[in-house]
């Protein structure tokens, strides 16, 4: 929702490299299943919006509680996330480094730098702020609501559920050092 109101995804431009850090201290949330399915699966979503291109090559190292990961997209960019339950501090950060320059967002302290030269179409300390800056959690629960009752198209289709599913299947793998399984190849077996 954030990349839509900031104007990131009608950019003609494709980054040439992402780097993207989501961290909480523990909390007990979430520990049934890996950091990535867990937190870094929200930063895949909004990297597999950029349309880099499917991954040709995926590296990924860590513990269930903290991973690293490298995706090589087809279209050439490097994308690298760290996501982790095990952080003394919340982060959430994301850089986008393009060929006219950097966006650099910092979510938890509600910041935007921008090099680029190209206007974004809102920041977080606008006047009358975007209910996704606001609230996304809500934001989004609403979206959903409005796409089940037929009032609006889903925010999120999918074939884009989908495109991250399968990066957080790579990098999986890649962390647990196992060739990786395509979600079709996994439903025919």
């Amino acid at each position: 929702f954030v990349f839509d109101a900031f104007g990131i995804l009608s950019r003609q431009r494709k980054p040439l490299s992402v780097r993207c850090i989501r961290a909480n201290p523990p909390t007990g949330r979430g520990e049934d299943v890996s950091v990535v399915f867990d937190l870094m699966i929200h930063d895949i979503d909004l990297v597999c919006r950029l349309g880099l291109g499917a991954p040709v090559s995926v590296a990924s190292e860590g513990c269930a509680d903290e991973v690293e990961a490298e995706v090589t997209c087809a279209g050439g960019a490097v994308v690298t996330m760290k996501a982790s339950r095990l952080s003394p501090v919340r982060d959430r950060r994301m850089r986008l480094v393009y060929d006219d320059g950097i966006v650099e967002i910092d979510f938890v302290n509600r910041t935007i730098e921008n090099t680029t030269g190209a206007a974004l179409k809102a920041s977080f300390d606008d006047a009358s702020p975007n209910p996704a800056f606001t609230d996304p959690l809500g934001y989004g629960v609403s979206r959903f609501i409005d796409a089940v009752r037929g009032e609006a198209a889903p925010a999120i289709t999918g074939e884009e559920a989908r495109a991250a599913l399968e990066w957080a299947l790579m990098i999986e793998s890649a962390r647990a050092g196992v060739a990786p399984v395509r979600i079709m190849e996994r439903a025919r077996a």
